[in-house]
């Protein structure tokens, strides 16, 4: 039987929706207390390098990025071209990658938790579902 904030997880008599109302709360409330700690200048510097290698590997490869100095310091949109949207499906289908399509630029917007072998695996399944899907348009 676990116990947060003073409440018995195990023991449903005690979980009121009064109570986990509140377990919720606290738990916003340290979320957002980090935040404040962390900063979104802390927040921007820690991801700008996630930034600069999906823009790296993005032009590695032909795609159209902004210039650094014209890039949003928490994500960045990269033009793969027609087939965007077939693009996110296939990347979350088959790799659990999660991007975004903003008509033929994907959107990727690295969080906290991810390192540049977040970067390398994006690209890496990028790669592998452009190959697979020049073979299934044959």
């Amino acid at each position: 039987m676990g116990q947060i904030g003073g409440l018995c997880w195990g023991d449903p008599q005690h979980v009121t929706p009064v109570r986990l109302a509140i377990t919720r709360l606290q738990a916003a409330l340290a979320a957002t207390e980090q935040l404040v700690r962390w900063s979104p200048a802390q927040i921007a510097a820690t991801l700008a390098p996630l930034i600069d290698g999906v823009a790296s590997a993005a032009m590695a490869r032909g795609y159209t990025v902004p210039a650094k100095d014209a890039r949003s310091p928490h994500f960045i949109g990269m033009r793969v071209g027609e087939g965007c949207a077939s693009l996110v499906s296939r990347l979350w289908d088959r790799h659990r990658v999660h991007v975004s399509a903003r008509g033929e630029y994907l959107r990727v917007a690295p969080h906290l938790y991810n390192d540049m072998h977040s970067i390398d695996r994006l690209f890496a399944a990028i790669d592998c579902s452009r190959a697979s899907a020049t073979v299934e348009d044959r």
